[in-house]
């Protein structure tokens, strides 16, 4: 099964004349196994959930996944915008290389 928004993995047709197989075979006759639900992924995918009785698991997966991702781009944020403090500024500035001592 393909969910994509346009045929891929087509076969070539010089490699299907020499006897060669491989890719997929979307519209052929005597195709009895490659199958393509063209359109959108998440919408595809969530075809197939539903039609498969798990459609709502995969809706809560998604709302979760997407809730996680949401927290750890609002962390990341805060850490950014969050001033140091003066400790660490401390720290920073004493691993910092030593000036040259002054001439005598």
């Amino acid at each position: 099964l393909l969910i994509n928004r346009e045929k891929a993995g087509h076969r070539d047709r010089l490699m299907r004349m020499l006897g060669m197989g491989g890719g997929m075979d979307f519209d052929s006759d005597t195709n009895s196994r490659d199958v393509l639900w063209q359109g959108d992924c998440d919408e595809g995918c969530q075809h197939l959930a539903d039609e498969l009785g798990w459609g709502e698991e995969l809706k809560l997966m998604v709302k979760e996944e997407h809730r996680k991702i949401d927290e750890e781009k609002a962390r990341e944020k805060s850490a950014k915008n969050t001033p140091k403090k003066v400790e660490d500024l401390q720290k920073s500035s004493d691993n910092q290389s030593p000036e040259s001592p002054p001439d005598s």
